[in-house]
């Protein structure tokens, strides 16, 4: 098989990178948008302290004091603890979002010279069939999801008729294999407590 032209498999590593992965470009523009009105309400508050006008909320020197005198107020500690804990945890969050890779809902088929990906929801539909054949009920009775984790199976069999999770299990994955996915991806079967009323 010949290789792939070295610009070509450029091309498809930049377009790889972009469709499998999320922007983080809303959760940048909003944290951005919230420290400018932040900075500009402190700036407005400054400018009407420069020229001796009511300050709009609270005056930036009786602010700051209350801020460094909290420590000291036994009835709000507890608060300040708690208020700090969630300001680290919301850091952290944001810290976390900044460097980890987000992922979109997509799966890459094997495909040569071109990028093949599907929808994790188009998936689900195509390996219900496979499950509902396996499980031996309505296609009603048979929910897929996928995720990054792997593929979930929910089934309500028919009442008095036995299912077989572990062959429901491996019918989706002969059918991830034969959609040229990893037949290694997790699938797992969960099977109703209480079933449907056959016709």
């Amino acid at each position: 098989m010949s290789k792939p032209h070295p610009e070509l498999e450029s091309i498809n590593a930049t377009v790889r990178r972009r469709e499998l992965r999320t922007s983080r470009s809303g959760l940048v523009v909003t944290v951005v948008t919230l420290l400018v009105l932040l900075l500009g309400y402190l700036g407005l508050e400054a400018g009407t302290r420069a020229v001796d006008h009511k300050p709009w909320l609270i005056k930036p020197d009786a602010a700051w004091a209350w801020f460094v005198g909290l420590p000291d107020t036994a009835q709000v500690r507890i608060g300040v603890i708690v208020g700090g804990v969630l300001l680290l945890l919301l850091g952290l969050a944001l810290l976390y979002a900044a460097l980890a890779p987000g992922r979109r809902p997509v799966r890459e088929l094997p495909a040569r010279r071109v990028i093949a990906l599907v929808d994790h929801d188009v998936l689900a539909q195509a390996l219900v069939r496979g499950a509902q054949l396996a499980a031996g009920v309505g296609a009603e009775q048979v929910r897929v999801g996928v995720d990054g984790r792997g593929v979930h199976v929910s089934i309500r069999p028919t009442s008095g008729v036995p299912v077989d999770a572990e062959a429901v299990r491996a019918a989706v994955a002969a059918d991830l294999e034969r959609n040229g996915l990893d037949p290694a991806t997790p699938v797992a079967v969960q099977l109703a407590a209480t079933g449907v009323v056959g016709q």
